[in-house]
């Protein structure tokens, strides 16, 4: 401490998602406070005429990603951040800014008198789920925001009205990293079709001894249009999610493997009633979520690498 914003380099990873980046970018440009470089991690290869675009407004760097996948796209981009850079915020490529947005970040992250493993942004738009007594049954909680029950389960971070809000774990696609932390907590290389769970994998071990934090004014959006999925995608993204939520809690003995599949039965159960209404996505998530519960325990029976599973 304390750090400006030469020291910041921005990673975005994308994928043929052109209107949701010139959206991020409109939103980067307009900042009050520019960092020292954006790095467009680009794993279609066709983002960089945009990204020249913005050349004249922005420290862009576009990097034709030689792997696909969120996570190898970001690993990909960590290579080549500049020596100096100290502090790397990860932006999915569907946020948008508020103006100050990265001022405030600055601010808050200075004000400090603990040097912080990670901030958050504050995602005002975030989707309020609704509390009720069965998901403490099942240890689903809700409350409060930003805990890891001991199923494995990540109470999401709801807009904030603290100043700041200390949390278990940190979302991936909106919050600020010391560089130092992320270069000495490498995550693994793996290309997933819906790479659920990978800021809990990687974010909760940080949080047991850095102070990860949520900055009230630093404010963002997450506008993704997609409002339905379909079916079979939904079938694939239930199943990621039980992979990738074993994953992390063999990962970490604090968490429990029984209080893990109880939890799955609360999931189940829930997208059942949701199915009787008629919502296809609904249907797609239970059957995924049974497909998940089958083959991860046929492979801790076999003794397998889960991390064969996350693909």
């Amino acid at each position: 401490l304390p750090i400006s914003a030469n020291d910041i380099c921005i990673i975005t990873p994308t994928f043929n998602r052109i209107k949701q980046l010139n959206n991020l970018l409109k939103t980067l440009a307009e900042q009050t406070t520019k960092v020292g470089n954006i790095f467009i991690a680009d794993g279609k290869g066709n983002a960089q005429t945009l990204v020249d675009s913005y050349k004249n407004k922005l420290p862009l760097i576009w990097l034709n990603c030689p792997v696909q996948g969120q996570l190898p796209q970001r690993n990909y981009a960590l290579e080549q951040l500049p020596h100096d850079c100290k502090l790397v915020i990860y932006f999915d490529d569907d946020v948008q800014l508020e103006n100050n947005a990265i001022e405030e970040m600055i601010i808050f992250w200075n004000q400090q008198k603990k040097v912080p493993g990670g901030v958050c942004f504050n995602i005002t738009n975030s989707i309020k789920q609704s509390k009720n007594f069965l998901r403490h049954i099942f240890f689903l909680g809700l409350t409060p925001p930003g805990r890891v029950w001991k199923s494995g389960y990540n109470a999401p971070l709801s807009f904030s009205d603290e100043e700041s809000l200390q949390c278990d774990w940190l979302p991936g696609g909106s919050t600020a990293w010391r560089k130092d932390i992320l270069l000495n907590n490498p995550m693994p290389n793996v290309s997933s079709s819906w790479s659920i769970c990978e800021d809990l994998i990687f974010s909760y071990p940080v949080g047991k001894v850095n102070p990860l934090l949520v900055s009230r004014y630093a404010k963002v959006k997450s506008v993704d249009e997609i409002t339905n999925f379909g079916f079979y995608k939904c079938v694939v993204r239930g199943k990621n999610a039980v992979s990738w939520r074993l994953y992390f809690v063999l990962k970490n003995s604090d968490l429990s493997l029984t209080f893990f599949y109880w939890m799955q039965v609360g999931m189940i159960i829930g997208y059942f009633i949701r199915t009787l209404k008629g919502d296809r996505d609904q249907l797609g998530l239970f059957v995924g979520t049974l497909i998940g519960v089958f083959l991860s325990l046929k492979y801790l029976f076999k003794r397998k690498n889960i991390l064969n599973l996350l693909k």
